[in-house]
């Protein structure tokens, strides 16, 4: 039963965000919009962690299965990849570098003071 609860809230969250993408036409994808609500249902306290973990618990722990096939769609595009190699490298570092910066500037202005 619990496993149950886990796997409709997970779906509902999923199929809620598909549906509000459908309805409102927006760029991002479904499942991204699924995830946002999802994470706004845990943060609000309106889902409880222990509800979703008999199902989530097992995908987090073979978490790594679920990226080989898309590692393995990339060999279709190894010459894409390398063509464009330069770019994506410097977007990469460039990104990362902005990522740290951000985070390390957010997680300074919320320590207090000395």
């Amino acid at each position: 039963m619990k496993l149950l609860r886990a796997v409709l809230i997970l779906f509902s969250c999923l199929y809620l965000g598909k549906g509000l993408v459908y309805l409102s036409h927006l760029p991002i994808p479904g499942s991204i919009i699924g995830m946002l609500l999802l994470f706004l249902a845990l943060s609000s306290g309106l889902v409880k962690g222990h509800w979703v973990s008999p199902f989530v618990t097992p995908l987090l722990r073979h978490m790594t299965l679920l990226f080989i096939p898309a590692g393995v769609g990339l060999m279709n595009y190894l010459d894409l990849i390398s063509s464009h190699a330069l770019a994506l490298l410097g977007t990469t570092l460039l990104s990362t570098w902005l990522l740290i910066l951000a985070v390390g500037t957010w997680h300074q202005r919320r320590q207090p003071h000395d």
